[in-house]
């Protein structure tokens, strides 16, 4: 017991409380291996996917997840019509910013 209680106050003392925690291994919160300009270009495309979604009747009413990884947009969620997935998806590849859309919309009839 009194040789546990030491090695955790070796651990904390010399600043290894990341291991202890589960933090190890050189993660840096917030980083995903995008620059900083990519990362503000994925934000922008996903803003302006979202703001036509809420503007456009067909679309409006239905919660659809958009995701944007180095250009590549994502959209996932569930509509009634396979016309409402169409919209969502060229709605998207128009955004500035989108180079590939990876549209995993389910149609629930």
């Amino acid at each position: 017991m009194r040789f546990g209680i030491t090695l955790l106050a070796v651990i904390l003392a010399t600043g290894c409380t990341a291991f202890v925690v589960g933090g190890g291994g050189g993660y840096q919160p917030g980083q995903d291996g995008r620059a900083s300009a990519v990362v503000s270009s994925d934000s922008a495309t996903t803003t302006e996917i979202n703001s036509k979604f809420a503007s456009d009747p067909m679309l409006r009413d239905y919660s659809i997840v958009v995701r944007t990884y180095k250009g590549t947009v994502t959209l996932t969620g569930t509509v009634p019509r396979a016309a409402a997935r169409d919209q969502a998806g060229q709605i998207a590849q128009s955004a500035k910013g989108a180079t590939m859309v990876n549209n995993q919309i389910v149609v629930d009839d």
